[in-house]
C-alpha cells in the first residue's frame, strides 16, 4: 500500500494539488478545487493533466463538456470549470461553460437562449417554433402579429401569453 500511496502522492505533487514546501505537505488552490470537486479524485486529476495537455484554441468550454463522464454533465461542467481556470488561469478561455450548461439545461440550441426565461415564460417547444420560424431576436418577435405569431409558431396562446 505504501509504494501505491507514494506514487499518488507524487503525481499529486507534480500535477500541482499539493505543495511540499520542507517536508510539510499541503493542499494548492488546484488540489482543493480537486478535493471540493464532485468527481472522484483520479477524475480530476485526469482532467487537470488533460487540460494542461490542451492546445491553446482547445481551451474552451466545449473541450471541457467533451473530457466529462456522460453522466451527470451538467453537474459536473461548473466544478470542471473551475479547476480548468486554475491550471490555465484565463477566464475568457473558460467562458463558454455558462452557455453550454445553460443549453444542457434548458435542451435549447445557442440561438433559443435569448427567449428563455424572465419575462417571456415560454416552453422549450414555442421556442423552437420561432427559430424554426426565422425568430432570432426580442426585436423580430417584438414585430410578429398575433395572427403571424400563431401560423408561423403553430401555438397560438404564445401570442397571448407574450403580450402581443
Amino acid at each position: 500500500m505504501l509504494p501505491t500511496l507514494d506514487r499518488l502522492l507524487d503525481r499529486m505533487v507534480r500535477d500541482q494539488l499539493v505543495a511540499d514546501e520542507g517536508g510539510m505537505l499541503s493542499l494548492t488552490m488546484l488540489g482543493k478545487a480537486c478535493g471540493e470537486s464532485p468527481l472522484r479524485l483520479e477524475s480530476a486529476m485526469r482532467l487537470v493533466e488533460l487540460v494542461r495537455r490542451m492546445s491553446p484554441s482547445d481551451q474552451n468550454g466545449l473541450s471541457l463538456l467533451a473530457v466529462l463522464p456522460a453522466d451527470g454533465t451538467r453537474f459536473l461542467l461548473e466544478s470542471a470549470r473551475r479547476i480548468a481556470e486554475i491550471v490555465v488561469p484565463d477566464p475568457e478561455k473558460w467562458s463558454g461553460t455558462e452557455v453550454e450548461l445553460r443549453r444542457l439545461e434548458e435542451g435549447l440550441p445557442e440561438a433559443g437562449l435569448v427567449f428563455s426565461g424572465r419575462p417571456l415564460f415560454l416552453r422549450r417547444g414555442e421556442i423552437c417554433g420561432l427559430l424554426d420560424a426565422g425568430v432570432t431576436s426580442g426585436e423580430a418577435l417584438a414585430t410578429l402579429s398575433k395572427c403571424r405569431l400563431a401560423v408561423n409558431c403553430k401555438n397560438a396562446p404564445i401570442a397571448f401569453r407574450v403580450g402581443i
